[in-house]
């Protein structure tokens, strides 16, 4: 989630909060899936290339990979 927060989508956050300070947005950077028929959030940003089909949006932008690891680890 902490990518997802930066450039562009955050100045669009910030310029959403600044348009309608009474909304209190918050975040949630976790692996579990969250149940919006439940109102466990209102919204969900998944990051997959396959959602399942019992998902609907859109894709708001590409996601790329990338795998860092320590020299002590990778030793």
């Amino acid at each position: 989630m902490p990518l997802l927060l930066t450039g562009d989508l955050a100045e669009t956050i910030a310029q959403f909060t600044n348009a309608h300070p009474e909304i209190e947005l918050y975040f949630i950077g976790d692996n579990q899936l969250l149940n919006l028929h439940q109102r466990d959030a209102d919204v969900a940003i998944r990051v997959t290339h396959k959602p399942p089909e019992t998902l609907w949006g859109r894709e708001l932008t590409e996601q790329n990979e990338g795998f860092y690891a320590g020299t002590h680890w990778l030793a």
